[in-house]
C-alpha cells in the first residue's frame, strides 16, 4: 500500500512515514517490542495529489524557527555552504546551524560528506 500511496517516489515515500509517525499511526509497541501501526486509518489517508502537497503540509507543521531557516537557506539556492550559515547566524541572532541539523534529521536537507554543505533534498 505504501507503493501505491507514494508511486514509489523515494523523498514522497520518506515524507509520508514521517507524516505516519507523527500522526502516530506507526508507534513503537512495547508489548512486545516491535512496530507497529493502524493499517485501517492508512489505508483511509487521503494523499496529497503530489510530493510538493505533501511537503508543504509537513512544513506548516514545523516550528518558526525551523521555517526561518528553511526561508534563509532557500534564499541561497539550492545547496548551502556552513561557513555562509555561521555568518547570517550572527547577523540574525538566531541558531540557524541547530535548524539546519534539525531540517537535516527531518529529511527536508541532505549534508554533503565533509559536512561543510547542505542541500535541499528535493
Amino acid at each position: 500500500q505504501l507503493y501505491n500511496k507514494t508511486r514509489g517516489n523515494p523523498l514522497f515515500l520518506r515524507q509520508f512515514v514521517d507524516s505516519l509517525l507523527h500522526q502516530g499511526l506507526v508507534f513503537l509497541s512495547l508489548s512486545p517490542i516491535r512496530w507497529a501501526w493502524d493499517l485501517d486509518k492508512i489505508s483511509n489517508i487521503e494523499m496529497p495529489v503530489n510530493v510538493v502537497a505533501l511537503l508543504i503540509a509537513e512544513m506548516q507543521t514545523l516550528s518558526s524557527d525551523l521555517k526561518q531557516c528553511l526561508r534563509v537557506a532557500s534564499c541561497l539556492g539550492s545547496s548551502v555552504k556552513k561557513e555562509a550559515i555561521d555568518i547570517i547566524s550572527s547577523g540574525l541572532g538566531l541558531d540557524l546551524a541547530a535548524a539546519l541539523d534539525e531540517l537535516v534529521k527531518k529529511g527536508f536537507l541532505v549534508r554533503n560528506k565533509d559536512g561543510a554543505e547542505v542541500t535541499f533534498s528535493h
